[in-house]
């Protein structure tokens, strides 16, 4: 039984005048909300998408939010900050809860199809504050995109961070912290260090 929609679209039609765009196909939605801060931004969610305490923010520009079809989760919090940054969510994608997406700096986080994501995760792509050269006086922590491929399952109490990608058919482990390119697939990932934990898996959401 899908819930009824309670989505709430703060000065919608300030939204509209400023170019901002919302489009909810056959979605459904219970305490959720969206702030807009901006112009020209989009979110837009597929045929048969499922929310609870859902919060979108969005300060800036050019921005959009796309989530596939069927994609379900509970207390996800998705902060969008600066222009142009892109988050993308595949079909089939489900959310246990205490998701925390942030997106800076013109990046974008893709999640491919049919993932998985247990609780207390938090996915960015940048770090929010500037870190310094003392001696160039330049900035060296740039933002990065992240990209999670198909058919991943991130267990609990994971953070993934700017410049990742996780090959398709894997499993991040529990409390594992993620820094950088990891295209192997069929692959589990985690440990104190991160690194390879085992080779030639999958899994499946059957027990």
């Amino acid at each position: 039984m899908y819930f009824r929609l309670y989505l709430i679209f703060y000065g919608l039609n300030r939204f509209k005048k400023r170019g901002n765009i919302i489009k909810k196909k056959k979605s459904f939605f219970i305490k959720s909300k969206i702030n807009i801060k901006g112009k020209n931004n989009t979110v837009i969610f597929n045929d048969l998408c499922l929310f609870k305490n859902l919060i979108i923010n969005i300060t800036g520009n050019n921005n959009i939010v796309n989530i596939g079809k069927e994609v379900s989760g509970n207390n996800v919090d998705i902060c969008i900050q600066d222009d142009n940054n892109e988050l993308v969510i595949g079909d089939n994608t489900y959310f246990a809860g205490n998701i925390h997406f942030a997106l800076t700096e013109g990046k974008k986080i893709n999640i491919d199809k049919d993932c998985l994501f247990s609780n207390s995760i938090v996915v960015r792509t940048g770090d929010s504050h500037s870190i310094v050269d003392m001696k160039s006086k330049k900035r060296v922590n740039l933002a990065k995109a992240v990209t999670i491929g198909n058919h991943v399952w991130i267990t609990e109490r994971v953070l993934i961070l700017k410049g990742t990608l996780i090959g398709n058919d894997s499993i991040v482990a529990s409390n594992s912290v993620i820094t950088k390119e990891w295209p192997q697939t069929n692959v589990v990932l985690g440990g104190g260090t991160t690194r390879i934990l085992k080779n030639n898996i999958n899994w499946s959401n059957e027990r």
